[in-house]
């Protein structure tokens, strides 16, 4: 937000007091081609400004606010085209609990929060997997529940898959409902507006989980939520270990991952009478990861 101010300060600067010498002189000079323009502000002290090299400074400046307006448009061009995705994901919460000090088994809870931008949407899909070859899916454990105002809208799990991948289709049962505000307004003022009970009717709130065996009992462990082509907004997750049974100091971190740069995200701790929970947020994520991981 403060660099939105500071480029606009800018471009008033530069309408205000940059520019009406430019325009002055091409009033008093009405046959000055825009090469004859350019050389007065290339010149060191040319006919345009009083002082030398302003129009050096004129010209770098102009060139920098070029620079920043096409970046802008790009961003607004790639604002509505993610605006139009099938679903928007607003809020998105995951959390590993494991249920014993040697993390033999452990339950990943999810919920999300998320609007569709389109009609015709009737379903939803999940996928879960392992990351080791000793982990394993326990098929029957998995739940998975939608609501619109506080109604159950869904209607059918279609499960595909086994022990190491199991894909989820949650099917609904009536095409979920749309609104061209929540549709273009930003997802994170939206969420602000859902958790004031607006938009209650468009929001779907989908919470699930389901039980793992054997994949974070190894001396390393990892968890991460990813993002693809389209951005998911604040996303937190948590990983909670049995209390005593946790890694010790420096041994547990946070990374947000994009392509091969890394970057380290702080984790907050909470302690309850049986687990210790270490959690990293992330405002939003674009073609990114967000991970906690840790060694014994």
């Amino acid at each position: 937000m403060l660099k939105a101010l500071a480029v606009i300060a800018t471009i008033v600067g530069w309408w205000q007091f940059a520019w009406p010498p430019i325009a002055f002189y091409r009033k008093q000079n009405a046959d000055t081609s825009f090469g004859e323009v350019v050389w007065e502000l290339v010149r060191f002290k040319g006919a345009i400004y009083d002082e030398p090299i302003l129009g050096w400074i004129f010209i770098l400046v102009t060139a920098a606010l070029v620079v920043v307006l096409i970046q802008w448009v790009r961003a607004i061009n790639d604002y509505f085209q993610n605006s139009r995705v099938g679903i928007s994901v607003l809020e998105t919460e995951m959390e590993v609990v494991m249920h014993d000090a040697a993390r033999s088994m452990a339950t990943i809870k999810r919920r999300q929060t998320f609007h569709a931008n389109r009609s015709g949407i009737t379903a939803y899909r999940l996928d879960t997997g392992t990351d080791t070859a000793t982990g394993r899916i326990i098929r029957a454990s998995m739940t998975q529940e939608s609501q619109v105002a506080n109604k159950v809208v869904t209607k059918e799990l279609i499960m595909r898959g086994g022990d190491s991948n199991l894909e989820v289709i949650e099917t609904f049962d009536r095409e979920l409902p749309r609104n061209v505000f929540a549709t273009y307004l930003p997802n994170w003022f939206v969420c602000a507006l859902h958790k004031a009970w607006l938009f209650d009717n468009v929001v779907v709130t989908r919470t699930g989980e389901v039980n793992l065996q054997n994949e974070f009992d190894g001396p390393e462990g990892v968890y991460s939520v990813n993002s693809t082509k389209y951005p998911i907004s604040r996303t937190n997750i948590r990983v909670s270990f049995v209390a005593g049974a946790e890694p010790s100091n420096g041994n547990i971190r946070g990374f947000l991952i994009r392509e091969n740069v890394v970057e380290d995200i702080a984790l907050t701790v909470s302690k309850t009478s049986t687990h210790v929970t270490f959690e990293a947020r992330a405002s939003s994520l674009h073609m990114e990861s967000l991970r906690i991981q840790w060694q014994f």
